[in-house]
Formats: C-alpha cells, sequence, structure tokens
C-alpha cells in the first residue's frame, strides 16, 4: 500500500491524498468443500486453492473544513480457482465443488461522507462493478461458462447511512440497494 498527501489544507478544500494498493492473495479449500460426505454435498479432494491478484488506487478529498470527505476509487481484481457450488442431482438438489478457471472484477466505487451539524452524519456509497468468467472450470456448466457474468456479484450496488449522537444515545439507519 501507498499513500501520498498531495496537498494538506484549511478550509474549504481540505487535505488530498493519493492511495495505491496491490496484494496477492491464496485461500485453501476448507476441509468440508474438500472431504464433506454428506447427501446433499460431497467433498472435492481435488481442488485446487483459490488465488487472488488485486489492484486499487484512488483520491481522497477532505472539505468544509474537515466536516467533508469525498473518496474515489477503481479497482482491478483477478481471481483464479475460485471454489464454486455445482448441483449434480437436481431431484435431490445434491453437489459438489468445483474450480472455476479464471475470473476478473473491475470496477469504480465513490463515497461521500458529510457531518453538516453536531453529532449528525451521512454516508452514501455506490459501487459499479464489471465482473467476468474468463474460464470455466466446468464446460457442463451454462451459468459459469467463459464470458458469463460471475454469479451473486451485483452489477450497482450502494447505502445512504445516517448517524445521530446524541448525549449517550447513538441512532443508525442504513439503506442498501443492490
Amino acid at each position: 500500500s501507498l499513500a501520498y498527501q498531495v496537498r494538506s489544507g484549511a478550509g474549504f478544500f481540505g487535505a488530498t491524498t493519493l492511495k495505491f494498493n496491490f496484494g496477492l492473495g491464496v485461500k485453501e479449500p476448507s476441509f468440508l468443500e474438500s472431504y464433506a460426505n454428506s447427501p446433499y454435498f460431497v467433498g472435492n479432494p481435488n481442488l485446487a486453492p483459490e488465488r487472488t491478484r488485486t489492484l486499487d488506487y484512488g483520491i481522497e478529498q477532505r472539505f468544509w473544513q474537515g466536516r467533508g470527505r469525498l473518496e474515489l476509487d477503481g479497482f482491478d481484481n483477478l481471481f483464479r480457482d475460485q471454489i464454486a457450488f455445482e448441483t449434480t442431482n437436481f431431484q435431490t438438489f445434491s453437489g459438489t465443488y468445483f474450480n472455476i478457471g479464471r475470473a476478473s472484477a473491475k470496477g469504480a466505487e465513490v463515497t461521500l461522507e458529510v457531518a453538516p451539524a453536531k453529532g449528525l452524519r451521512t454516508i452514501g456509497s455506490y459501487t459499479y462493478l464489471d465482473s467476468r468468467i474468463i474460464e470455466s472450470g466446468n464446460p457442463y456448466l451454462p451459468a459459469l461458462e467463459a464470458g458469463r457474468w460471475l454469479l451473486r456479484r451485483p452489477r450497482h450496488s450502494g447505502s445512504l447511512q445516517v448517524l445521530w449522537n446524541w448525549r449517550r444515545m447513538t441512532v443508525t439507519s442504513t439503506t442498501v440497494f443492490v
């Protein structure tokens, strides 16, 4: 990770910070995914570990005498051998685990945080995601064929949160959309 403060300041426009992160990760299959022996899911001892390469970058701008913050971020992730579940018998809904060959997830996020009055704070965020299966680990499953969208990865998502602190009480309201 690297962060560089381009400017520090007071007044309406405060500090401006550039951010950059890079990471590599490995996650071994769980014992359940590898060796389960249930009538509903059977483990796969031949699973490869999941591997991830992540890159994200962005800019953070503080403003309004420190009572506001705008953050713009981009990300580019590459996944190899993600573990997925495949139903093998639609009468009993039993299945097993397998590796998705390669997949990518790219996108952008924006976050706006404002504290307009003492004890009151609002945070809004939005994420755009473009995901793709690059290489399928199971050519017989249409939902996971190359070129398809990754399952359970929404293209548009976000949230709005309002927090109010008064004496010893905190009231929070959060709305999430997908």
